[in-house]
């Protein structure tokens, strides 16, 4: 197959080239050029930009394009109009995120998608119309495209390359070692994807020119907050001891979550990023890895990369200390008070 990939350098894109490549398909890359510039030299490169500078793509027909840099309606109008006699499948990588309600699991495909409050909105590239921007995105894949897109629904992405810096707080913090700060309950179900399974089903879907959208995530009830904490640990061979402590304490003191602590989500939070039907998904083949071997092949990646951890991404060190102090402080109260015949 021809394969051109709008993006191509960075984490899921890149993923994607590599597959590509790797199964013999003609790939082009066409970025700006700023992440990865030497990667991929026998792919062709085509150098623009999603704003305003797609004339390296004027020419050209291939049978598969894979977006996985379209962040605005207006980015992804531009690029579709251009190839839509020019491409034969065009997969969309979009998010779970585009759904309205994501409060509630599980999430199947067929759930209300978020919408703008404006549309000046969905050209304002913050995070609070990321939904938004996502969802009418797919409206413009789906209008142009119809049967011949296919638009995949990630939770959150993990793995080697991957520069949000959430997965990969977890395997840094167990190699600092001490005392680990972990939000309760243990047994929360998480939900991550590989970002190579994530590849490897748009690029399955393409050559069996299968459209239509689908969540794709590992399923809820395989990982668990304890065992992805534990699996940090084990992977990186570290002799940190996990303190698991109640989400109303953290809350009660400002603990941000997702952010603050990585991938941790409230029980009145957006439990539905967590909660995806990933069934029909599965009825087409996809077959995501288990977490060990992601936290295992990240854990690689950092320790042969110059990365350092996203700034503003997991708790500060001195913080994670005050908040353990101040939680073994309240817990030998409540055992003092219990031991006095006090209710608390």
């Amino acid at each position: 197959m021809k394969i051109l990939i709008l993006g191509g350098t960075r984490f899921v894109g890149r993923h994607l080239a590599t597959e590509a490549l790797l199964r013999g398909h003609e790939l082009t890359l066409f970025n700006r050029g700023r992440s990865g510039p030497g990667l991929f030299p026998n792919a062709e490169h085509r150098r623009g930009d999603r704003d305003g500078g797609l004339d390296a793509l004027a020419e050209g027909e291939w049978d598969a394009c894979f977006d996985t840099s379209g962040q605005t309606p207006r980015q992804v109008e531009a690029s579709t109009d251009l190839l839509a006699e020019r491409v034969g499948h065009y997969g969309f990588i979009s998010s779970a995120s585009a759904y309205a309600d994501r409060d509630r699991a599980p999430l199947s495909e067929d759930a209300p998608l978020a919408s703008a409050d404006s549309p000046d909105d969905l050209d304002r590239r913050v995070a609070t119309t990321y939904g938004a921007r996502k969802a009418a995105c797919e409206e413009v894949v789906r209008k142009r495209f119809g049967a011949r897109a296919s638009i995949l629904r990630p939770s959150l992405v993990a793995g080697p390359y991957d520069d949000s810096g959430r997965f990969d707080y977890w395997l840094r913090r167990a190699l600092s070692g001490g005392e680990l700060l972990a939000p309760g309950p243990a047994h929360d179900p998480v939900q991550l994807l590989d970002a190579r399974d994530l590849a490897t089903f748009a690029l399955d879907l393409a050559e069996r020119e299968i459209g239509g959208t689908y969540n794709v995530a590992g399923p809820a009830d395989d990982v668990t907050f304890m065992g992805l904490v534990r699996g940090a640990v084990n992977a990186a061979g570290s002799a940190a001891r996990v303190t698991w402590v109640d989400p109303g304490f953290l809350l009660e003191r400002g603990a941000e979550p997702w952010t603050e602590i990585p991938l941790w989500i409230p029980e009145d939070g957006p439990r539905g990023l967590h909660g995806l039907d990933v069934s029909a998904a599965r009825a087409r083949g996809f077959a995501p890895r288990q977490v060990g071997e992601t936290l295992r092949d990240t854990l690689v990646w950092i320790e042969n990369s110059a990365t350092e951890p996203v700034a503003g991404i997991g708790l500060d060190p001195q913080r994670e200390r005050e908040l353990l102090r101040e939680w073994h402080r309240s817990q030998a109260m409540s055992r003092t008070l219990l031991a006095a015949g006090h209710e608390i």
